[in-house]
């Protein structure tokens, strides 16, 4: 089934830490192909770094705010995204802003749990979304972290995969623009060509 050198790529967390704890060392342990697939899925940021380094990725010259995952960072560190980010050229601040409140359906359960969200939010995440140039790159892999920054600021934070496929695409458009609607054009553009998207 998971034959070979192949590696499987997901975009969260969870899913990784899914394949390679839960799968491989705690539900399957003695399926071969369940211990592979654990040692064989990655993040992206890993994958480029440790089964791609010789893969040329496009530099991309403009500055990005970076906002990493608690998740994220408590089992991964984000050694991997500093690395893809240098080979991208990008000038990238990586936030000390702590959790950006959301946690999941956390932040969408009513009443203290939402206030409490919003507060972690506020705290220093969102006030330094709001103060980013438009023309920067406002970088979030996890998906409580861009639904916080999308509920809350008038930005839409981009996972490192939309981040590369700006670099690959070349110009991001005008400098006035936020990044984030030439990504969302590009995926519309890639959606209407694939035949899912027809």
């Amino acid at each position: 089934m998971f034959a070979g050198e192949r590696g499987l790529v997901r975009r969260m967390t969870l899913a990784v830490i899914g394949y390679r704890r839960i799968h491989g060392k705690y539900m399957l342990p003695n399926d071969e192909d369940a211990v592979r697939l654990s040692q064989q899925t990655y993040l992206l940021p890993e994958f480029l770094e440790q089964r791609a380094s010789d893969f040329e990725l496009p530099e991309l010259h403009p500055r990005a705010i970076v906002q990493g995952h608690c998740h994220h960072k408590a089992v991964f560190k984000l050694t991997g995204e500093r690395k893809v980010l240098e080979r991208l050229g990008l000038n990238a601040e990586f936030l000390n802003a702590g959790c950006c409140g959301m946690a999941g359906s956390f932040g969408f359960e009513k009443g203290d749990k939402y206030d409490v969200s919003i507060q972690a939010g506020e705290r220093a995440l969102l006030p330094q979304v709001r103060e980013t140039p438009k023309d920067t790159i406002v970088l979030a892999d996890g998906f409580s972290c861009r639904e916080q920054i999308s509920q809350r600021t008038d930005r839409q934070g981009l996972h490192i995969a939309q981040v590369i496929q700006l670099a690959l695409h070349g110009d991001r458009g005008s400098e006035a623009a936020y990044p984030e609607h030439h990504a969302r054009q590009l995926a519309q553009t890639a959606n209407s060509r694939s035949p899912r998207g027809r």
